[in-house]
């Protein structure tokens, strides 16, 4: 049964985490259908229904895990390269900062460009080829290969490149420079084993000429238009006959190999977007910390759930229990879930306080 508690009993139950929920004697809703209110603000109105659903489980492939070598690349259907990678280009950002090229992969709708090229930032600005905007996250890397993946956090993008099979010819490159992103055909691409630092990079790409810095995290399409490499660049400062060159095509069994590790759907899905609070902003005059509901997103899981947006929207407190000051706190939490999972999110609405259970789902496709 809820309990009334003074404005400043419940800002310090608020603020220290790890025992609030054992003094208040929270407990899991007894249906995901009827959360209950596990604190009201003296002098609120009694709780009202909240006509919460309860969420359909999604079942979820297992990763694969495979090592490079069991990785099979299936044919596609061959395709212009300059129109394949005018539509697959994307640039990549931070806080403004033009950091790198990437390209988008078929079916998928995850983004690989280099790692390095990041300069260590997990969160990045996706321009996509229509001029259109996203945040990704960084979901999974090749050290060895200096590869990042990245995940659109609000859904994928359909117009992507698809891998190419390995094959030891060499081919005519098309990759894309610049910002924004221009197509060129810049030469010929052929295989190549280097030696960077005490790695070994098998099978790499040396393109003729040498990729410049603006080409770095750009698709390197075949003849059929299809991914063969990735622009990167060396991890080391080696040298010798056997060192790579400036810039190098990370190949696609090793890109393949990444995403598969990566597994079927890297990060989950919550279903909206949210801003932690600014400063001076509280909940009710009351609690200082949390992250505001901005958006929610049609038929996600933040909707099936119940959570709205807008001029009064929710705000998100705590999810499975961690206390929520900025977005990353959130993210933090997401990374120790796949999608089909159950995460425990306390919500205030209004004067309430509520823990409402959200099942986790997979990323939508994106419309261009």
């Amino acid at each position: 049964m809820s309990r009334s508690i003074s404005l400043p009993t419940l800002a310090a139950l608020i603020l220290c985490v790890p025992s609030a929920a054992s003094a208040l004697r929270i407990s899991p809703p007894r249906t995901p259908s009827q959360p209950r209110p596990v604190v009201v603000v003296q002098g609120a109105t009694q709780p009202q229904n909240t006509g919460w659903a309860t969420p359909q489980p999604i079942t979820v492939g297992q990763p694969a895990g495979a090592a490079v070598e069991a990785v099979e690349i299936p044919q596609s259907a061959a395709v212009n390269p300059v129109d394949a990678l005018a539509r697959a280009a994307v640039t990549l950002r931070s806080n403004g900062r033009l950091l790198a090229q990437g390209v988008v992969l078929a079916d998928d709708g995850r983004i690989v460009t280099c790692l390095s090229a990041l300069d260590g930032a997990r969160q990045v600005e996706v321009r996509y080829a229509n001029g259109r905007t996203l945040a990704a996250m960084l979901v999974a890397q090749d050290d060895t290969f200096n590869l990042a993946l990245l995940q659109p956090r609000t859904g994928s993008w359909p117009s992507g490149v698809h891998l190419a099979p390995g094959t030891r010819r060499g081919t005519r490159a098309t990759l894309s420079m610049g910002d924004p992103p221009g197509i060129t055909t810049v030469g010929f691409a052929r295989r190549r084993s280097f030696v960077d630092g005490d790695q070994l990079l098998r099978d790499a790409w040396q393109l003729d000429p040498v990729p410049t810095a603006n080409a770095v995290g750009a698709g390197v399409l075949n003849e059929r238009g299809q991914l063969a490499a990735v622009i990167v660049t060396p991890r080391s400062g080696s040298s010798g006959n056997s060192a790579p060159p400036s810039a190098f095509g990370a190949p696609a069994l090793v890109i393949a190999a990444m995403v598969q590790r990566a597994g079927e759907t890297a990060r989950p899905w919550l279903g909206f977007t949210a801003r932690a609070l600014r400063a001076g902003e509280s909940i009710q005059g009351v609690i200082g910390s949390g992250l505001r509901v901005l958006d929610v997103a049609a038929g996600g899981p933040a909707q099936t759930t119940g959570l709205i947006g807008g001029r009064t929207p929710d705000h998100v407190i705590m999810a499975d229990g961690v206390a929520l000051r900025v977005e990353a706190d959130l993210a933090s939490v997401l990374e120790r879930h796949r999608p089909g999972d159950s995460i425990t999110l306390r919500v205030a609405r209004g004067a309430q306080l509520y823990d409402v259970p959200l099942v986790l789902g997979r990323y939508p496709a994106l419309t261009p």
